[in-house]
């Protein structure tokens, strides 16, 4: 249902191409535009027929500030997906999105990690990429029953879902967003850190920060690397024997929260690369040892 058509998938790797050497305004419409063919498609087919210029217009949006489009409590939001995930509603504009942009994932994958980008268009296209997230990615259809069972059985409360202000109080911790105000005495942090490289707090990379031999993409992103994984130094050096695959290279790669990147491409081109210096470190030829 939500699948692209070969020549969807052809343009969008193309646009991906142009958009990594262009300016990152430029870069994110050049590959947002892609998306609406498919888009209008989709949603024609699945009985919500809108007009192309809808969809820009939530492309749009979504460039600029995302998540901007739902005005949806986080509960309401909830079962409005569900609805549409069980096919009981048409899918909306952004729900059609994330689908094709899990879709092409790996399109995304090999257009980005390949290329030679700047800094602040690696930045643009990270932070879209995050945004769109929110749809293509989440839970099983059926977690997210369960959760609603749990909300409608007034064990769970989603009323400070909306990032609220977190104040120290003698009880523990104070919850506050714009409606009120909730008193907790346990907070469980399920959230991965951002791979901010230089808010880590990891001794290892705060130790190679110190010695100069890891620098960062940009500020809010992870630490550059080569094509196969070498780290880049601050001075534009690459440390013998050093490489970091995953989370904290982000805006080196783009969607490192995937299996992927434990099996994937990145991993064969830091092997490959391995095996490349290693080759250049041995002998060329081996002389036969006579016995005197």
């Amino acid at each position: 249902m939500f699948d692209p058509t070969t020549d969807e998938t052809n343009a969008f790797a193309e646009a991906l191409i142009n958009a990594t050497i262009q300016s990152q305004e430029t870069a994110l419409l050049t590959v947002s535009e892609t998306l609406v063919e498919p888009t209008q498609r989709i949603l024609n087919n699945t009985g919500n027929p809108v007009k192309d210029d809808h969809v820009r217009n939530w492309l749009s949006m979504e460039r600029e500030a995302p998540g901007s489009q739902e005005m949806q409590s986080p509960t309401e939001a909830l079962r409005t997906a569900i609805a549409m995930a069980d096919g009981d509603l048409p899918p909306s504009i952004g729900f059609v999105i994330g689908q094709l942009w899990r879709k092409w994932q790996n399109t995304l994958r090999a257009g980005f990690n390949s290329a030679q980008i700047s800094p602040e268009t690696a930045r643009a296209l990270v932070n879209f990429d995050e945004g769109l997230k929110r749809f293509s990615y989440g839970p099983p259809l059926r977690s997210a029953k369960e959760l609603i069972m749990l909300i409608d059985a007034e064990l769970v409360d989603l009323c400070a879902a909306d990032d609220p202000s977190v104040r120290l109080i003698e009880e523990g911790w104070q919850l506050v967003d714009a409606n009120r105000a909730i008193a907790v005495s346990v907070i469980v942090d399920a959230v991965l850190p951002s791979p901010t490289l230089v808010s880590t707090a990891d001794p290892l990379i705060e130790n190679l920060m110190t010695k100069g031999n890891i620098s960062a993409v940009c500020e809010g992103l992870g630490a550059r690397t080569k094509h196969d994984g070498q780290l880049i130094g601050q001075n534009d050096n690459s440390p013998p024997g050093l490489c970091l695959l995953g989370r904290m290279s982000l805006g080196s790669v783009i969607a490192v929260d995937s299996i992927h990147d434990c099996f994937g491409a990145a991993t064969k081109r830091w092997a490959d690369g391995v095996i490349s210096r290693v080759d250049r470190t041995l002998p060329q030829s081996c002389d036969t040892l006579d016995d005197s």
